[in-house]
């Protein structure tokens, strides 16, 4: 397995583990209000403690699975995630 390969199949493993995290956070069940990047990443264990640049990582692949159609993105004032109905 090439580098290119092993580094998509690790941004898998990693959407896979905020799918499961989502699971135990009730506002990110199908209909409610959703959950916040930072309170995802949070539970998910991605808290990277970076100055100014936190939240990136966990941000991009909510966004990826979002665009995908693994989760659903809420609009609001600040951006939240929940999983779709069929999760």
């Amino acid at each position: 397995m090439g580098l290119s390969e092993n580094g998509h199949r690790l941004i898998d493993e990693c959407q896979q583990h905020l799918l499961r995290v989502m699971r135990t956070i009730a506002d990110c069940e199908p209909g409610s209000r959703g959950a916040g990047s930072v309170e995802i990443e949070r539970k998910a264990g991605f808290d990277l403690s970076l100055q100014g640049q936190d939240n990136w990582l966990t941000w991009s692949l909510l966004r990826q699975m979002a665009r995908d159609g693994m989760i659903d993105l809420v609009r609001g004032g600040r951006s939240r995630y929940r999983l779709p109905p069929s999760q």
